[in-house]
C-alpha cells in the first residue's frame, strides 16, 4: 500500500450505493431475497474505486449469508462530523 497514490474525491453515496445494489439484484433474486435501498442525500469523501470495493463487499456477503426469502436492507445516512 506504499506504492498506492490515495485520491480523494466526493462521491455522491446514493448513486454509487444504488449501483451496487443494482449490481446485486440477480443473484439476490436468485435466493429469493428482497433488498431495500433508502437515499438519504448523502456526499461522501473518499476515494471512488476503494468506496466501490467496499460496498460490493458488503453487499455481496449480505446476499451470500442471508437466508433464502430474506430482506436486505441498505441505507445511508448523514451525521454531523466531529473536529479532530
Amino acid at each position: 500500500m506504499d506504492t498506492m497514490t490515495v485520491s480523494l474525491t466526493d462521491v455522491d453515496l446514493d448513486a454509487k450505493a444504488a449501483e451496487v445494489v443494482s449490481g446485486a439484484a440477480e443473484a439476490a433474486a436468485g435466493k429469493g431475497l428482497s433488498l431495500e435501498f433508502s437515499r438519504g442525500g448523502v456526499v461522501v469523501r473518499a476515494q471512488r474505486d476503494m468506496l466501490d470495493t467496499v460496498l460490493r463487499n458488503l453487499m455481496g456477503n449480505a446476499v451470500r449469508f442471508t437466508l433464502p426469502g430474506g430482506t436486505i436492507p441498505a441505507a445511508a445516512t448523514a451525521t454531523r462530523s466531529r473536529s479532530r
